[in-house]
């Protein structure tokens, strides 16, 4: 497969799961200020960005994803690591 092709995938793959974190991450807040929640839905609205904070400290601060995109970009940092505006991301 070309790195450009699974960039490109990356890419949307990052995207979504980047846009999936932010709405635990909201339900979160949500639980906090409504004060009514999904035991089981919280728990994992809770680990899962907490185990994705911890993987990019345990990476250098720097995301997978991202580490991943810049090795297939031959070490190129101007290459976008995922579909959104970067005032946005």
């Amino acid at each position: 497969m070309q790195a450009g092709i699974l960039i490109v995938l990356l890419q949307v793959l990052h995207t979504a799961f980047f846009v999936v974190v932010s709405g635990l991450v909201r339900y979160v807040l949500r639980c906090g200020v409504s004060g009514r929640a999904s035991p089981r839905l919280l728990r994992v609205a809770i680990v899962v960005p907490t185990a994705v904070g911890a993987a990019w400290w345990l990476n250098g601060h720097e995301c997978l994803f991202a580490t991943v995109i810049y090795q297939l970009a031959d070490g190129d940092r101007s290459q976008a690591d995922i579909l959104c505006p970067d005032w946005f991301a």
